[in-house]
């Protein structure tokens, strides 16, 4: 059966043809190839959707993940205040890491930790998906940072069993404390959870009793700056978390914000730009 000639308008790009199968319309790839007549012929090659009267070209999911739809389902939306603070003052941090660990898993690490400071429990599971919405995804873009349960699940098995960088990076904070004559901020773990209703993600009980880390350290010194004794860590990270990030015409562009809001995050040490990089 000849294809209606209406149908013909809708396959997305050359290369394409319709073949009609049992009253329905499929549209599939094709190459050119040379036959062994030595006649120029060509090879189907796979489905990529179907054609509804009407309707117009429904691709297939495999076909929408494609390079050419790859700019109308991409993420166009991201947060970014509570992110880019805990980041900015917290750089001495992600600092130290990068001394005894490669780059892009010092970032892994402190990426990690961000999210966790930023939105409690994560578990195992979610921590991929907080990523690709957070500004911490743009930010590591050219690390090609994987933020997956398995990537995730192997950074912490390392951590646990590969033990020397762990320790130089321990010894490092250590000497630098008795320097300083200053606290050391505990986290409660000793040993990573195997259980996935309990994964490592989960803070620890001398998290819950000392309220510090190193990141809560440089949040909280970042607090104290603004002097006004009513504002907690929490008020301004809630704050912040209304910030977001919106891609326009290939940049994106801060929104969201209040004057007094900007003001207030200057004082702490955090300077958002109208066009973030």
């Amino acid at each position: 059966m000849a294809v209606p000639e209406a149908l013909k308008q809708y396959p997305p790009e050359k290369g394409m043809e319709i073949k009609e199968i049992s009253g329905y319309y499929y549209v599939y790839k094709y190459s050119a190839k040379k036959l062994s007549s030595g006649k120029c012929g060509k090879s189907s090659g796979q489905c990529i959707g179907k054609i509804v009267e009407g309707k117009g070209f429904i691709p297939n999911k495999s076909y929408t993940a494609d390079e050419q739809f790859a700019s109308v389902d991409e993420i166009t939306v991201l947060e970014y205040g509570q992110y880019g603070l805990i980041y900015t003052v917290a750089a001495p941090v992600l600092k130290k890491l990068e001394q005894y660990f490669k780059a892009d898993v010092a970032s892994q690490i402190f990426s990690y930790a961000t999210l966790i400071y930023a939105n409690g429990f994560i578990h195992v599971d979610q921590v991929n998906a907080f990523y690709k919405q957070s500004w911490l995804s743009l930010k590591n873009k050219n690390l090609g940072i994987s933020m997956g349960r398995t990537a995730i699940g192997t950074l912490l098995d390392d951590l646990a069993r590969k033990g020397n960088r762990v320790h130089n990076y321990e010894q490092s904070m250590i000497a630098d404390c008795i320097t300083a004559n200053a606290k050391i901020a505990i986290d409660g773990h000793r040993f990573r959870s195997m259980s996935d209703e309990n994964d490592f993600a989960e803070t620890g009980y001398k998290f819950k009793e000392l309220k510090a880390d190193q990141i809560h350290h440089y949040v909280e010194q970042s607090v104290k700056k603004l002097h006004d004794n009513i504002s907690s860590i929490y008020d301004v990270l809630t704050m912040a978390r209304f910030m977001k990030i919106n891609l326009i015409k290939n940049k994106w562009h801060l929104c969201n914000t209040r004057k007094k809001d900007l003001e207030r995050l200057k004082v702490m040490g955090f300077e958002p730009t109208p066009v973030v990089a």
